[in-house]
């Protein structure tokens, strides 16, 4: 999959759109990143519970969270790369995302801030008195 997206970032380095093939895997040029509030779901029946402007952690995303995707203010995941189907949609919606993070459900709680930069690949949390929710400058 990933040879298939490189000949695509070659086909637009040829036409003259991107400077480089790998650029192809962050299209918008610009670092992404958000200051939200986390929610963790740890299945399908709980993704019902999330508030627009969150940002979402999970263990894994498949095709039945892609609703909520929206309005998310970010993604966090413990599997994946950035093939994966959660990349690729955070991609496609303009959100920030950071894929593999070893015991992601269990490190982070719902309610608590941090700052994700999808750039980077970097989660910070937030301390309380420094909280600022809702600052992001995903498009």
């Amino acid at each position: 999959m990933r040879n298939l997206f490189l000949e695509q970032g070659r086909r637009f380095t040829e036409a003259g759109i991107l400077a480089a093939a790998d650029d192809i895997f962050f299209l918008d040029g610009e670092t992404m990143w958000s200051r939200a509030a986390v929610r963790v779901v740890r299945d399908l029946h709980d993704l019902g519970n999330t508030e627009p402007g969150e940002i979402l952690v999970a263990a894994n995303i498949d095709p039945g969270w892609t609703h909520v995707f929206p309005m998310l203010a970010g993604l966090i995941t413990e599997t994946g790369g950035v093939l994966s189907h959660g990349a690729l949609l955070a991609r496609e919606y303009g959100i920030p995302a950071v894929m593999g993070i070893s015991g992601a459900t269990e490190r982070f709680q719902t309610g608590e801030t941090v700052e994700i930069d999808g750039s980077s690949g970097t989660v910070e949390r937030i301390a309380e008195q420094d909280r600022q929710p809702g600052l992001h400058n995903a498009p």
